[in-house]
């Protein structure tokens, strides 16, 4: 049974969302900011679509240099104990970035980064877990903000009911310290 879409339209409010500046952390080749929320309950959205909504902009002090974005939906409820629950347990997600068109970001718009999407568990028989995770990336395009908006569900006793869900938003940048295929020359 498919999942109700998110809101296919342009984000409006966010459940959870960087309130305070996130640090950039370097590792040995890149900048890396990265902000994650869990909602504490299902959520519901708007009176008619959208789910869980996690946004990552000015107010975390997201750096518009970032050239590459990952964006990551998943299952954020109870850990799932068989193989029939991780089947009938389904996440639907899109992700999207309000662009910088002018040096400032002053000017921009939103677009979609992928295209929405939607899967279901997978079961590892081996691990005895349910993996259940959508993720979105883009790169070369400067974002002042980036948003993810995640429903999460389960069939429970014949009804579909919605979860708890998890986002992750990263960007990232080289430092200059490690040759890539891509640099210019």
């Amino acid at each position: 049974m498919p999942v109700s879409p998110p809101c296919w339209l342009p984000p409006q409010n966010a459940d959870d969302f960087a309130s305070t500046p996130v640090p950039q952390a370097q590792t040995r080749c890149e900048h890396t900011q990265k902000f994650s929320a869990r909602s504490v309950g299902p959520s519901y959205g708007g009176a008619t679509c959208g789910g869980y909504t996690v946004v990552f902009g000015p107010m975390g002090d997201l750096k518009t240099n970032m050239k590459t974005v990952s964006l990551k939906a998943e299952w954020g409820d109870t850990p799932i104990a068989s193989a029939a629950a991780c089947a009938s347990a389904r996440i639907a997600a899109v992700a999207w970035g309000y662009r910088c068109d002018n040096d400032s970001c002053s000017e921009g718009g939103w677009d979609k980064i992928e295209i929405q999407r939607q899967t279901h568990g997978t079961w590892n028989s081996a691990s005895q877990s349910c993996t259940l995770r959508l993720s979105f990336g883009g790169a070369a395009q400067r974002y002042k903000t980036l948003n993810l908006d995640i429903i999460a569900t389960q069939v429970v006793n014949g009804s579909t009911v919605r979860k708890r869900a998890r986002g992750t938003i990263e960007a990232r940048r080289g430092n200059g310290q490690c040759y890539s295929a891509s640099a210019p020359r």
